[in-house]
């Protein structure tokens, strides 16, 4: 057996057998033929594997050698003297980096298109200045990023945009430089908001919020919100306590606080900032779109904000804005229930945690603060948007100056306890206004019903502190506390001359006490015009407005003709400000409604407040003997004494 093969013997070919086929030539299989084949196939690689192929060099992938990976220079390129270069980052794999590339191009783009849009609604001006910055950098996609992040519109040595914060008077600047204490570092707003990245600039605007607004600052705590914006990750943040910070709030916040950079800005730059804010709102509005499905603290806040700001529009679209934000209030109010929040935090007070005791007395003066919001809201809109009185006590009256303290814009001084003090009886003033409200609403106003609220009203400014009156520079919460007294004593008397069958109120004419209040509410407004200029103040052009329609039956009438007379003007030319401004849309349309209803009695507005004051103040010039041309029908007009007379200002008249 040793001398035969272990191998099977050959066999010859058998005649019968079928003929050997040619051999084919079978094309090559492509590389996309085999990926397409096993597309749906999961091959599991090794760790080792995808590190050791993860880590090779370019060099030695050229070469097909094994890479030891190590940094700067592997073994190989050391040993062969050649340039060794890694197409990854340490640490990063290909998918990752593939990602960032995408996202980066992603980014690019966005920007490009941005700054595109930019350019096409922008004026000659100021698509100049955008050419220029372009032409002038060395980097265009430095250039192309501040831009298209409305760096041109905030920081400085960037055009003519440069100046609109610049231009704020010294007293503003001075206020926000001490509202922000120099060993605080500038707030990281900018992670939350996408249309800026100054954050030096966002930070003075979410300052402003406090310094400026007397009605909504109450909603917000300004402690919790600076605190939780620390979490520079740009989500929103919570707490054991709850939610205090998303960016919807922020960008709802900096819209308002962009119309108050406009106190004081020149004409041009004034219109960068308004575009500015309304870029803000417009995030803000999408952001409410996917966040009003679930209820929070910042959405209920932010939709309040926002409420202000769409009514202060005066717009088709910003009427419908405000119904659903309406709605929308009512329903969050309800389903968070600070009110009861604030029950609990209080019921469960730590005797030593001085976070909880913060916490409990900020829930307590931002409930009272909304409150006080629906109150004014509801005297001037609807009925509908009064909620109850809350249940919470009013602990905030032991806030100390840290825990509350607000920069008076004229002053420059920490104002904590005279600020609280106008806040709790701005509380004190609004549950009269709910009272009244609610009593009108149930048709329950009668003669006793007006007597007992009006000598409450009389209660309350005799109650007013009068250290708060007696100081020299009028403190602009002031005012406007002082002008929403006069508006709900004006409410109540115009209600007591629709119910009751007198003109006579706690022995006084009612119509004198109208004028009087009506005096003093114009002093208040007119002082803070003086001062603090009036650009977009929503409640302040409310009450104007009804103080315009409340007297104008009267204008020409003979009691106190001079003083309505003087009243209406001054109240007109407050909100004339206002559209001249730009600042404010419902300014305009309430002109037009002063204009028509004054048309409609036959009366005429004072010309100094009204929108044609200018034209107006013009005399009237009278030409006679003069032959007109008709253009539309290319002829001379026919007279019976062959000329006519000719009356104009600045634009013909009168043809008679």
């Amino acid at each position: 057996m040793s001398g035969q093969s272990a191998y099977r013997p050959l066999l010859p070919l058998s005649s019968d057998a079928p003929p050997r086929l040619s051999q084919a030539v079978v094309p090559k299989r492509k590389r996309t033929q085999v990926l397409s084949a096993c597309a749906s196939v999961f091959v599991p690689f090794s760790s080792d594997w995808l590190s050791s192929n993860l880590t090779n060099c370019s060099d030695c992938r050229k070469r097909k050698v094994k890479c030891d990976g190590a940094r700067p220079t592997c073994h190989g390129c050391a040993s062969s003297n050649t340039p060794c270069a890694y197409p990854l980052a340490e640490g990063i794999s290909q998918r990752e980096a593939q990602k960032r590339k995408l996202s980066s191009i992603s980014a690019a783009h966005e920007k490009s298109q941005r700054v595109l849009e930019l350019l096409r609604a922008s004026h000659d001006d100021g698509a100049d200045d955008i050419l220029k910055q372009l032409q002038g950098s060395d980097d265009i996609e430095e250039a192309i990023q501040s831009i298209a992040d409305a760096s041109l519109l905030l920081p400085n040595n960037l055009g003519r945009y440069s100046q609109c914060f610049d231009e704020l008077t010294d007293s503003s600047t001075t206020a926000r430089d001490s509202l922000v204490s120099p060993s605080d570092e500038i707030m990281p707003v900018s992670c939350w908001t996408k249309i800026s990245q100054d954050d030096k600039a966002l930070t003075h605007l979410v300052n402003s919020f406090w310094i400026w607004d007397n009605t909504l600052s109450h909603l917000v705590d300004r402690d919790l919100l600076v605190s939780s914006l620390a979490f520079t990750d740009g989500n929103t943040t919570f707490s054991e306590y709850g939610q205090f910070c998303s960016p919807l709030l922020v960008n709802a916040i900096l819209a308002v606080s962009s119309l108050h950079a406009t106190r004081n800005a020149s004409e041009s730059n004034s219109a960068d900032i308004l575009t500015l804010s309304h870029q803000f709102a417009n995030h803000a509005f999408e952001l409410l779109e996917s966040e009003q499905s679930m209820s929070s603290l910042t959405l209920l806040q932010a939709a309040a904000i926002l409420w202000t700001f769409a009514s202060n529009k005066g717009s088709h679209h910003g009427r419908s804005q405000c119904v659903s934000l309406q709605s929308l209030l009512k329903k969050t109010w309800s389903s968070v229930d600070l009110d009861g929040l604030g029950s609990r935090l209080i019921a469960s007070s730590r005797e030593n945690d001085g976070v909880h005791v913060k916490v409990c007395q900020a829930v307590s003066r931002m409930t009272w603060g909304f409150y006080c919001f629906f109150s004014k809201a509801s005297t001037i809109t609807s009925p509908e948007m009064l909620v109850p009185r809350p249940l919470v006590s009013t602990i905030f009256e032991n806030l100390d100056s840290q825990g509350y303290s607000r920069v008076d814009p004229a002053s420059h001084l920490e104002r904590a306890p005279q600020s609280l003090e106008m806040f709790v009886a701005e509380c004190a003033l609004c549950e009269i206004a709910a009272q009244f409200v609610i009593e009108s609403a149930r048709h329950e106003m009668d003669g006793s019903h007006h007597t007992a609220l009006y000598n409450k009203l009389l209660c309350w400014q005799l109650s007013f502190p009068d250290h708060l009156m007696t100081d020299n520079n009028f403190p602009s919460s002031v005012l406007l506390l002082q002008a929403n007294y006069d508006f709900i004593a004006l409410r109540v008397l115009s209600s007591y001359l629709r119910h009751a069958n007198t003109d006579v109120l706690n022995g006084h004419n009612v119509a004198s006490l109208q004028v009087g209040h009506a005096s003093s509410m114009m002093t208040s407004l007119w002082t803070y015009r003086g001062i603090y200029q009036i650009r977009h103040e929503y409640w302040a052009a409310e009450y104007c407005f009804f103080v315009v329609q409340d007297l104008l039956p009267r204008l020409d009438s003979d009691t106190a003709t001079f003083t309505v007379r003087d009243i209406i003007g001054k109240a007109c030319c407050i909100i004339n400000e206002m559209v001249i401004a730009g600042v404010s849309g419902r300014a305009q349309s309430m002109l037009t409604d002063i204009e028509k209803q004054a048309r409609a009695s036959r009366r005429t507005v004072p010309a100094y407040g009204r929108q044609s004051a200018r034209g107006e103040s013009r005399p009237m010039i009278t030409i006679r003997g003069l032959r007109v041309f008709d253009g539309e029908e290319d002829r001379m007009l026919d007279s019976p004494v062959g000329t006519f007379t000719v009356k104009f200002r600045d634009k013909i008249h009168a043809v008679d």
